[in-house]
């Protein structure tokens, strides 16, 4: 009986640290400096990329057709359509890399926007993205807040860099990585540093 009692009480103390709600993460204001050192995508960024954001952004049905394994889909950028919609009537145009289009330009044309490029922004959408998942990293394996919705029903925020601003103020918790262990500061400072470098080898420089 005795057993029983205490396999139920730390059954139930199991239960309630479970319960417990999650503690947001506070504003990072200091952030780690971009590295100065020439970066390479093949060498330096392709490995973070894998272990960080290649479980969604590999795949046919990827976020916001945002496919990251190549150079060239993160070149091809970024689209507010979805790729299979079964509710649809008619066609659909298909955009399969290094097939429906052959360039940047054409891409463009075809509704895709850019994750690499500023415009008249500070920072691109890509690291605006990054910025935004290290101001506010929650801690490793530590439980996310329940209005972050995830799987399959969760609906995608293709958001373009002109919108950015409002989505970080609505999604102040989700930022890239998503539901994940976040980019470490060296990792961080890689990424933008090859931001900064104007991402040599995703827009079409070589020797990189």
């Amino acid at each position: 009986m005795a057993r029983l009692i205490a396999a139920a009480l730390i059954t139930l103390l199991f239960l309630a640290g479970c319960a417990e709600s999650t503690t947001p993460p506070t504003f990072k204001q200091a952030l780690p400096t971009a590295t100065q050192q020439p970066v390479s995508f093949n060498e330096d960024v392709r490995p973070i990329v894998e272990a960080k954001c290649l479980a969604c952004h590999s795949c046919f049905d990827a976020p916001c057709q945002l496919k990251m394994e190549y150079s060239d889909g993160l070149i091809r950028g970024a689209h507010k359509d979805p790729v299979y919609d079964g509710a649809r009537f008619q066609t659909q145009e298909t955009t399969r890399l290094g097939i429906d289009a052959q360039t940047e330009q054409q891409w463009r044309e075809m509704g895709f926007y850019s994750v690499l490029a500023r415009g008249d922004q500070t920072r691109s959408l890509f690291e605006n993205m990054i910025r935004l998942g290290k101001q506010y990293e929650f801690a490793p394996n530590s439980k996310l807040p329940e209005d972050i919705e995830l799987g399959l029903s969760r609906a995608d925020q293709c958001v373009s860099n002109e919108d950015f601003s409002d989505y970080a103020s609505d999604h102040p918790y989700e930022g890239m990585p998503l539901a994940m262990t976040g980019l470490t500061d060296n990792e961080y400072a890689t990424l933008t540093g090859w931001l900064n470098q104007a991402a040599p080898s995703a827009i079409g420089y070589s020797g990189q």
